[in-house]
């Protein structure tokens, strides 16, 4: 048996790439005590680093007994224990279990540099059931295709090298082995969906079908091969669908042209929406939502639809994909120069740049040095600018209109005033009078992407990818 389990194990791993550390997700349960034996004597022949990884949730009166227990072992095998406790009632969003899941990725993650590995100890059974909880759920061919032997995960990657072995086979070797391992008192309780599909339902299947576990597995690896089509089938149809080189400010993805979308069926729709939208929202989007949502985009019913975290907007021909931003009215900042200005809500920073080129022809200059204090604000109506090189000032909804500049964008975008003055605007760059120091250079302003905040929510459907 400890020649099968390394077998597996080396053929999944085929060697880290040098630099590679190898983490495990140790609970000190059976699984993972199987796991971290083996990975022991893998590591000792691969010659590479290896650490174990132990979240302590406090849930069960046992918790730092197990703690405990994973130290002592690690201990005797040699191998560093990082432990992290964590407080599950902070969050209020999603059960329980979905709490603990998120909280052990957002710190697996954390833990995670380039090549690295993180193991987990997932076996058939686990697979088997996690197909039948899903079924249940009325989850689609993604969701179906069950838990992943590899996905990505920060910068290392998530692997399960046992996912393919019947539990019994690591019963077997930890016997074999003589080990000992901690168990959950939860898991015997069956008010939770998992631990009632483990303990009721699986047994009385393997009563008539004594590979039930086996056949299960392979149902989801069908069902994974199907989904790895209607992402190709995607991916065809966002190269010809999608308009390159036209996301505009707070876009998400690019936009999509509405007459191709229309033309292709409404299979074809929604695949192509879910797989653009699962990177971006937290959530699978509910079916009567998502079945509403593709109504209305096909009748052009309303301008703006909500969809969790993603908003889709029709606008002059093409479905925009934005984040929901609403700017108060009446809001104004004062911004010293001197440093970029951060736009939290529009996830931008805003910066003073010297112009690399002076502006053409009469143009009117307004005294202005870095580091001097200026208005930013956001409109109300009824502003008026001037543009370089004309006399008389005009209507900024006009010029926003003129412009084609989208209406989530007028309203979302900021402007800058300095001496009474609106000299900048986000979407329509400087206007008159331009700012020049006191050498003859010119300053202006720009909008630069925020550093990125990565949603290290995990769930069920999209952390098992």
């Amino acid at each position: 048996m400890t020649v099968l389990l390394l077998s597996t194990l080396q053929e999944a791993l085929k060697g880290p790439k040098p630099g590679g550390h190898i983490y495990i997700a140790y609970s000190g349960g059976l699984d993972s005590q199987v796991l971290l034996h083996i990975t022991v004597a893998y590591a000792r022949i691969a010659e590479c680093e290896l650490t174990a990884l132990h979240m302590n949730y406090g849930l069960s009166p046992n918790a730092n007994v197990w703690q405990d227990f994973c130290e002592r072992q690690c201990g005797a095998l040699g191998i560093p224990l990082l432990s992290k406790a964590v407080d599950l009632n902070e969050s209020a969003t999603g059960n329980i279990e979905q709490r603990a899941r998120n909280a052990r990725y957002i710190w697996f993650e954390s833990q995670l540099d380039e090549n690295d590995v993180l193991l987990m100890a997932h076996h058939q059974e686990d697979q088997a059931e996690t197909l039948l909880l899903r079924m249940m759920r009325a989850s689609g061919t993604r969701g179906l295709a069950g838990i992943p032997v590899s996905r990505a995960l920060g910068k290392g990657r998530v692997l399960r090298p046992f996912l393919d072995v019947p539990r019994s086979d690591l019963r077997a070797y930890a016997e074999q082995q003589d080990l000992t391992w901690v168990e959950d008192e939860s898991n015997f309780s069956s008010k939770f969906d998992r631990n009632y599909i483990r303990n009721d339902i699986i047994p009385k299947l393997l009563q008539r079908w004594p590979h039930a576990s086996r056949l299960l597995s392979r149902s989801a690896q069908n069902y994974r091969v199907d989904q790895l089509l209607l992402d190709e089938l995607a991916v065809i149809d966002a190269e010809s669908i999608q308009v390159k080189g036209n996301s505009l400010y707070l876009e998400v993805l690019p936009p999509l042209d509405l007459a191709r979308f229309k033309v292709i069926s409404p299979a074809r729709q929604r695949n192509l929406l879910q797989y653009l939208l699962r990177p971006i929202i937290d959530y699978p989007v509910p079916a009567e939502q998502m079945n509403e949502c593709l109504r209305q985009v096909n009748d052009a019913a309303q301008s703006q639809l909500e969809l969790d975290s993603v908003t889709l907007v029709l606008h002059d021909g093409q479905v925009h994909f934005t984040h929901p931003i609403k700017q108060e009215p009446g809001i104004s900042l004062n911004w010293n120069t001197g440093s970029p200005l951060p736009l939290p809500r529009l996830n931008f920073d805003l910066d003073l740049i010297q112009q690399s080129v002076a502006p053409t022809g009469e143009v009117k200059t307004l005294a202005f040095e870095p580091g001097e204090t200026v208005c930013v604000h956001w409109r109300l109506g009824g502003e008026r600018v001037q543009l370089q090189g004309e006399e008389f000032s005009r209507s900024l909804k006009k010029l926003f209109q003129e412009k084609r500049v989208a209406p989530w964008l007028r309203r979302a975008m900021p402007l800058i005033s300095v001496d009474g003055y609106i000299v900048w605007s986000a979407m329509l760059g400087d206007f008159s009078p331009c700012l020049v120091d006191s050498g003859g250079l010119y300053y202006s302003f720009e909008l630069s992407k925020a550093s990125p905040k990565i949603n290290p929510i995990v769930n069920e459907f999209q952390g098992c990818f």
